[in-house]
């Protein structure tokens, strides 16, 4: 638990399950709070409701997946060589990699994660210096914590300059 606000380097699980003191504010939960009800936002969030579960979807994997390769060089993800999650085969694999802690990720969908990496690449590269999302410009994933009044509040940024004045997302 981050008990002082500050930037952190943190997991993204440590992240969703939210890392303050106290229940705190994120863009996700003011989304909610603004589009849908105080009760939708209570039930989303890890600290206020006790029977919450991280949804787990194929489109949410995939976003880890891609935050992951393109951002971290990670691949901290588990390629599943199935063309779907209908077989019981799929299903088990796929519980198997999220049980060492892995996002399972078709073999297809690896194949267009890639492609698509490739190509971000290409036009990050073509940016003028600084190149976004680089090591020497800066560090991916880094968490902020900070407190407006009484309310705890966190982001995920994509990626944070050293200068902590300008982020890449």
């Amino acid at each position: 638990m981050m008990t002082e606000p500050g930037v952190y380097a943190i997991a993204a699980e440590d992240y969703h399950q939210d890392p303050c003191p106290a229940p705190s504010l994120s863009a996700s939960i003011a989304n909610i709070l603004l589009t849908q009800s105080p009760q939708h936002a209570w039930c989303a969030h890890p600290k206020l409701n006790p029977h919450y579960q991280r949804e787990e979807r194929e489109t949410l994997d995939l976003g880890t997946a891609a935050h992951a390769y393109l951002l971290q060089g990670s691949t901290d993800f588990e390629v599943i060589a199935a063309p779907d999650w209908r077989t019981t085969a799929a299903k088990q694999a796929r519980e198997a990699a999220r049980a060492t802690g892995k996002v399972p990720i078709l073999a297809h969908r690896w194949d267009e994660l890639r492609a698509m990496g490739l190509h971000a690449w290409v036009a990050l590269l073509a940016q003028e210096p600084p190149t976004p999302f680089t090591k020497a410009a800066g560090a991916a994933e880094q968490t902020l914590i900070w407190r407006e009044d009484e309310v705890w509040c966190r982001a995920r940024l994509d990626w944070l300059h050293h200068d902590h004045r300008t982020v890449d997302d």
